[in-house]
């Protein structure tokens, strides 16, 4: 189901939206500026990336080669000296931060 994010203009505003949610009975999280605003640029950077240009014709599973099942199962450690930082860390955080 879809959420609402709502930025209220002030604390009064703020304490009306949760006794009105309380009222209500709907579930509310309050979380801090700071969060809320790398939430946004979160939601602005990856409305920027577009994949319409890639394509995809592999269909059949490639077989992987010692070497390659050695460089994707690198230690966590070894990707943050790297500052790698993988595309499933990403989601999962984001997904945490959404839930939260």
């Amino acid at each position: 189901m879809d959420s609402i994010l709502i930025r209220p203009r002030d604390e009064e505003e703020l304490n009306y939206i949760v006794e009105l949610m309380k009222n209500v009975g709907t579930s509310y999280k309050t979380i801090s500026e700071e969060a809320t605003d790398e939430f946004e640029m979160a939601m602005m950077m990856k409305a920027s990336i577009s994949t319409t240009g890639i394509l995809r014709d592999e269909k059949v599973a490639t077989r992987l080669t010692s070497a390659h099942k050695k460089s994707l199962t690198r230690s966590e450690m070894d990707i943050k000296e790297k500052l790698i930082v993988t595309e499933f860390k990403i989601q999962t955080e984001e997904e945490e931060w959404l839930k939260a």
